[in-house]
């Protein structure tokens, strides 16, 4: 199924879809289709945020994949989230996935991060390549630094942060995260986030990250950092979607 048929599977699926009827309107005019994905907020239309100080959480990632749970109770505030499909923040907080990729044949990464709202509409986006580091690891602790700075620099204050880097994650959360050969990353991390009034890291599934490793891998086809806001590349847009639809069909 091409692009444009999820277009116009979702278009009769969610005919009072934001999302869909900005994508219409910009199929049936001059605009670029860059435009097509302006869609959401943007944070000056938030509530007044809270004035308390920030709440800073790294979610540790479980030994076992089995010790699957929902979202975490008060009373166990480090219970670890694992989610299966990517799902949007709570209201008045933004969602930003980040990951890396390698390019072995020009010796390069990459790096992508987009950031949602409490609708699943797109808020930014960012694609940039970047040399290659001595580690995997280390190229998803620089895209996770990438990510926490892009949302402090368009104006964030509560964040959810998530990746699928189990290693970053927990290197985060720990407090012996700068011993790690990028732990100079992992501390910028941490002084950027504590900014944020509210900010918790993540780790997910893959499945849950493909719009941002999409963004990632597009890093390969440019030679420096590429930045959308309130709006997302044509070929991301059905990555977009797909995770609107798990939002739209959520019980």
């Amino acid at each position: 199924m091409t692009w444009l048929d999820s277009l116009c599977l979702s278009a009769i699926l969610y005919p009072d879809s934001c999302i869909l009827r900005r994508m219409i309107t910009d199929l049936n005019s001059s605009q670029s289709w860059l435009g097509c994905c302006g869609i959401g907020a943007t944070p000056s239309t938030l509530a007044a945020q809270s004035s308390h100080s920030p709440r800073y959480v790294a979610w540790p990632v479980p030994t076992s994949m089995n010790s699957l749970q929902p979202r975490p109770s008060p009373q166990n505030p480090l219970d670890p989230i694992i989610l299966q499909q990517w799902r949007p923040p709570d209201n008045n907080v933004y969602k930003v996935n980040f990951d890396a990729a390698t390019f072995r044949t020009t010796n390069s990464a990459g790096i992508g991060v987009i950031v949602r709202d409490c609708a699943g509409e797109v808020i930014g986006a960012l694609s940039m390549p970047i040399p290659m580091p001595q580690s995997v690891a280390a190229v998803e602790a620089l895209a996770c630094r990438r990510a926490v700075k892009f949302a402090a620099e368009i104006g964030l204050t509560r964040v959810v942060f998530e990746g699928d880097s189990a290693v970053v994650i927990n290197a985060i959360s720990s407090t012996k995260g700068d011993q790690t050969s990028y732990g100079n990353v992992i501390e910028d991390i941490c002084v950027v986030a504590s900014g944020f009034q509210l900010v918790e890291f993540h780790y997910v599934p893959r499945m849950c990250n493909t719009v941002a490793d999409a963004l990632a891998k597009k890093a390969s086809t440019v030679t420096d950092i590429q930045v959308w806001l309130e709006v997302c590349p044509t070929d991301i847009i059905p990555l977009v979607l797909r995770h609107f639809s798990n939002v739209r069909n959520d019980p």
